[in-house]
């Protein structure tokens, strides 16, 4: 330890041990301690007092050392004296920014000038039972803080015997917190800035931001509002672990399916020998099962061939039996229409008879009917001839004249309106004959547009799939540009067709072909000129095709039952290059690799482009559902756009249906319009009035009229008298008409009876023949099929002994039930899947390592987020709790701060009163001075400017003295001193405002104020006179200004 050290560690213990008085000097600045100070206060001080500040070029110090009384410290100066010093020491060295001081945006400005380190070293109390790990740091811990010139530093945390404890700033937080030292909250730490900014506010917002910062309310809603953030952010983090828990979950069982098939493994392998086995035996008795198959069948058709033979024996005797039926049936129908034909004559010669009598009665009858009608004539001529004889008159011919006139206007009239109506008949039928024209061609532009059903509405490729996709490029090449052709049955449909794709944009596709050929109901024969190859297959053979008429326009077009694939080239070199080994009808060969083989003897090579994926035939079923329901929406939506305009082409054509049916309507009333007018016309005519007779040539009419009507009845009566002579013969010739006519109806029905026997002997006879043929054609067919049943006998029983040979090693036999394909298949597939697995699986033992580390992760991560989500549940329960506890703790704080500022206003003849108003986050200060009458006068109103209710309202509160206005705010500190417990108090010319009695006054209220375990410290520039045994004074030197000066200079 350093002299300097030892020093300044022996002032220390002096201050320490008993009552003191001392003058401190430094090179530049000096202060006088007066006050005594009684040693017994110190014992009851709380831990967490400051004993000492010392600083080493701080600002304009260069050694300073301030000890401090536990309970009241003033240190008084003049501006410029350093007294400031000592609270932006406490502050910086206590971890605080050096904003907060308001000496400087950086510590760099802190370092005294022309210095390089600052150093600040504070001492603190670490007694009784509150003490902050007492073992480490013991009864003091001195705080040592350094500040280079650069605005660097570094904490120190000294206990015992100055030995060092602690270097980081957590530690530094966790003692102040520890103690409750809050050098940033204006009721601990308040400088001269902020008392000068706070005494002058008149801002109700302003003061409730300092009630909540001086209280911690303020930290208190910060705190809460970043946990309430933090619980979000925590939730939204919880809300992903859980989405990746079914991500984990899937990878554990991956690994729990890897590690079960290796536990598995050799239960499998012993599983597949078993099922090789089974499948060895499954195998022969599937052969012995076909060799009894076959001999079954063979028995069964020898069988079969006795019973069609009988039944042939059956049908022959049947046949003969029915052909004399039919001859019987032939000669009577012979003699039945030899009678029928002669008593047609007869009936012929009667009914000539009959129609010559019809025709003779119907003269008669009409000779009578015009003798009648003349009889009427002339009796209605009389009538006529009677009554105009009658009516004659001297007038008549004048009555005549007026009539006729009339008349011949009335026809004048009809004729013109009947040229009107016949003028629009003509032009409404032109009209008409228009619209029909117009419905025509709409008709046949829409029946333009549809083909006949035989047409293939699909792209040919839309019906060709792949037996085994490797070869779907090799298809494609071979089909080309016809894959995406289509096929129609006519040139008709062939030009509707194209008319149609004329109006469609391919964009840079090409128009698909159209191929026109005759369209029938079975696919080609096509055994004879297909690739006959025991090795290789043909492209035919390859092809699935599901229509077909595209199936005959593949084998027409590309000749595919000639082409054969081979894999490689090296296999197809060697086939084909020799004519002895070509099959039979290869005309080309293809391989994967797109190269083209010509077989010998014209033996040539064309090399490929190398293996691609097809483009069409080849593709996934994903792909290929999803390439379906793209056509098959884009389809949807050409067939509603061509719906749209179907729906409009027939909206026209039932629009002009419509309109051709009213211009019809319309002409059928000017028709109809037309024929009235015509019958009036007509009626009119015959209206006409003949001019009146002459008198004697009427007399004269009348006498001849009588003689023919005399003539005229004679004559009637000699025809009734035939009539009724010539209906008695034609009774009598139609009586014999009829009995012929019977005669003839029985004989024909006679015939047709014997007809009809005739054709069922004769449809009985060629059923029987029928059948016989057809059993002789199944006897010949049941005797080539017993001949291959012997022959696939023998096979099956070769195939069986052999099957038994190769099965001698699978011993002893195992009687499955089971189907050769069911046991090959899951031997296949067991044996595939352990090849794969088993090449796939790797080492058992890390297997079994990635399971349990995968498993115990995904546990763990479960546990993790089940306990997270619980916890934040919780503590969101508890932050609502403490929310609402927070609102009752800021109303319980209101309530006693309200209460301690009307006591301590009390002392200097005032009233006053503190509006919270929390919704509106304003604190309002309301003030009143009480004169010597005994009634209070209002001196003031709220600093928000409303004025006050009183009945007397004073000048505002900012209009008062500075005395009264700084005592008033004094009050408010004191005030939340009650209400904040702190180790420490600190304020910076809290009096500078006041006049001589307030600044008693409230040095008085300050001093009684104070707490027995708190420890103040009040900076001042004015005197002081105050005795105190609890008060400790230091006075800061006057600065010499002139020294200062020349200081900054150099």
């Amino acid at each position: 330890m350093s002299d300097q050290q030892q020093e300044e560690n022996d002032k220390l213990t002096d201050h320490q041990n008993g009552p003191v008085r001392k003058k401190f000097r430094s090179e530049d600045n000096s202060l006088d301690s007066t006050g005594l100070v009684d040693t017994s206060h110190e014992n009851s001080a709380s831990c967490g007092i400051l004993e000492y500040v010392t600083v080493k070029n701080f600002m304009c110090h260069d050694h300073l050392t301030f000890p401090f009384s536990p309970n009241i410290n003033f240190v008084q100066g003049r501006n410029g004296s350093g007294k400031s010093a000592v609270l932006t020491a406490v502050v910086v060295g206590l971890g605080g920014a050096s904003r907060l001081t308001n000496r400087g945006n950086s510590l760099k400005e802190l370092v005294k000038y022309g210095k390089q380190t600052a150093t600040i070293e504070i001492g603190i109390k670490n007694c009784g039972k509150d003490a902050f790990q007492h073992d480490l740091y013991g009864d003091a811990i001195i705080v040592e803080r350094k500040i280079t010139a650069v605005g660097s530093g570094g904490y120190k945390l000294l206990g015992k015997n100055r030995a060092t404890v602690s270097t980081k700033k957590e530690d530094l937080v966790r003692m102040l917190d520890h103690f409750n030292m809050q050098v940033d909250n204006p009721i601990t730490v308040l400088n001269q800035d902020m008392s000068r900014a706070f005494l002058n506010s008149t801002d109700p917002h302003a003061m409730y931001k300092f009630f909540l910062k001086a209280t911690q309310l303020q930290q208190m809603k910060d705190d809460y509002n970043q946990l309430d953030k933090a619980l979000r952010a925590s939730s939204e983090i919880i809300q992903s672990r859980k989405e990746t828990l079914p991500h984990l979950e899937r990878e554990v069982e991956e690994h729990r399916a890897q590690y079960e098939f290796c536990v598995t493994l050799n239960d499998k392998r012993k599983k597949l020998s078993e099922l090789r086995r089974e499948l060895a035996w499954a195998m022969i008795i599937e052969k012995e099962k076909e060799e009894e198959k076959a001999q079954r069948e063979l028995e069964r058709h020898s069988r079969i061939k006795e019973k069609i033979q009988t039944k042939i024996n059956s049908l022959q005797n049947r046949y003969k039996e029915e052909e004399e039926l039919h001859r019987n049936c032939q000669e009577k129908f012979s003699k039945v229409t030899t009678e029928a034909k002669a008593v047609s004559k007869q009936i012929q010669a009667v009914n000539e008879k009959v129609i010559k009598a019809k025709r003779e009665v119907k003269d008669k009858e009409g000779h009578h009917n015009l003798s009648q009608r003349k009889i009427r004539e002339i009796k209605r001529e009389l009538s006529l001839l009677q009554e105009a004889v009658d009516k004659a008159s001297t007038d008549a011919q004048n009555q005549w004249s007026v009539r006729r006139a009339q008349w011949q206007q009335e026809m004048e009239k009809l004729k013109q309106e009947q040229d009107r109506v016949k003028q629009d008949a003509r032009t409404e039928e032109t009209h008409r004959n228009n619209l029909s024209n117009t419905l025509d061609m709409k008709k046949d532009a829409l029946t333009q547009r549809h083909m006949e059903d035989k047409a293939i509405r699909r792209k040919i490729g839309a019906f060709v799939k792949l037996r085994d996709n490797s070869w779907g490029h090799i298809a494609e090449t071979v089909l080309g540009s016809r894959i995406h052709a289509f096929c129609v049955d006519n040139r008709s449909d062939e030009q509707v067709l194209r008319k149609i794709m004329s109006g469609i944009n391919f964009g840079r596709q090409q128009q698909p072909f159209v191929i026109v050929c005759k369209f029938r109901d079975q696919v080609h024969d096509v055994s004879k000129f297909e690739v006959k190859s025991s090795q290789y297959p043909s492209l035919w053979s390859m092809l699935i095709i599901s229509n077909t008429v595209v199936a005959n326009t593949v084998i027409d077009q590309m000749q595919v039952e000639s082409i054969m694939l081979i894999p490689t080239a090296e296999e197809a070199g060697q086939l084909l290059k020799d004519k002895a080994k070509v099959p039979i009808n290869c005309k080309v060969a293809y391989t994967l690799n797109r190269d083209i083989y010509y077989p010998d003897p014209n033996y040539r090579i064309y090399s490929g482009r190398g293996q691609q994926p097809a483009r069409f035939l080849q593709v996934s079923v994903e792909q290929k559902v999803r390439g379906i329901e793209t056509e098959l929406e884009n389809l949807r939506a050409e067939m509603r756009m061509l719906n749209s305009s179907v729906n409009e082409v027939h909206t026209e054509i039932q629009k002009l249906e419509e309109e051709v049916w009213t211009s019809t309507r319309k002409l059928q009333g000017h028709k109809r319009t037309l024929d009235q007018l015509r019958l009036k016309l007509a009626e009119l005519q015959n209206q006409e009035e003949p001019p009146p007779p002459d008198m004697s040539q009427l007399e004269e009419d009348i006498k001849q009229q009588q003689a023919r009507l005399t003539e005229e009845e004679e004559t009637l009566k000699k025809t009734e008298g035939e009539i009724v002579t010539s209906k008695k013969k034609l009774v009598e010739i139609s009586s014999d008409y009829e009995k012929l006519r019977k005669e003839e109806r029985n004989l024909f029905q006679e015939a047709e009876s014997i007809t009809e026997q005739g054709n069922q002997y004769a449809a009985a006879k060629n059923d029987i023949q029928a059948a016989i043929n057809t059993l002789k054609k199944r006897f010949q067919d049941t005797q080539k099929q017993e001949k291959g049943q012997e022959s696939a006998l023998t096979t099956a029983r070769d195939n069986l002994a052999k099957q038994l040979e190769a099965a001698a090693k699978f011993q002893p036999r195992m009687d499955t039930k089971r189907q050769v394909n069911e046991v090959k298949r899951q031997y296949d597939s067991l044996e595939a899947r352990l090849n794969k697995e088993r090449a796939q699986s790797g080492d058992p033992v890390a297997i079994t390592e990635r399971y349990k580390e995968t498993r115990q992760r995904y546990l763990m991560v479960s546990a993790e987020v089940e306990r997270h989500s619980k916890l934040i549940k919780e503590i969101k329960a508890s932050l609502s709790c403490r929310q609402d506890k927070y609102k009752k703790f800021r109303k319980v704080l209101s309530v006693m701060i309200k209460s301690n500022f009307k006591v301590h206003l009390s002392t200097r003849n005032l009233q006053g009163t503190l509006n919270f108003d929390f919704e509106k986050n304003t604190l309002s200060l309301h003030v009143t001075q009480m004169n010597n009458g005994n009634h209070s006068v209002s001196s003031g109103i709220t600093r928000s400017g409303k004025q006050s209710k009183k009945q007397e309202v004073q000048p505002k509160l900012a209009m008062m003295s500075g005395g009264e206005r700084s005592f008033s705010t004094v009050s408010f500190i004191i005030a939340l001193w009650h209400v904040i417990e702190s180790p420490i108090r600190i304020l910076d010319e809290f009096d500078v405002f006041m006049d001589i009695v307030a600044r008693k006054h409230a040095m008085k209220m300050m001093i009684q104020a104070a707490k027995a375990k708190t420890q103040y410290i009040y900076l001042t520039p004015l005197e002081l006179d105050i005795m105190n045994k609890n008060i400790r004074i230091f006075r800061m030197q006057d600065p010499e200004r002139d020294n200062n000066s020349s200081q900054r200079k150099s």
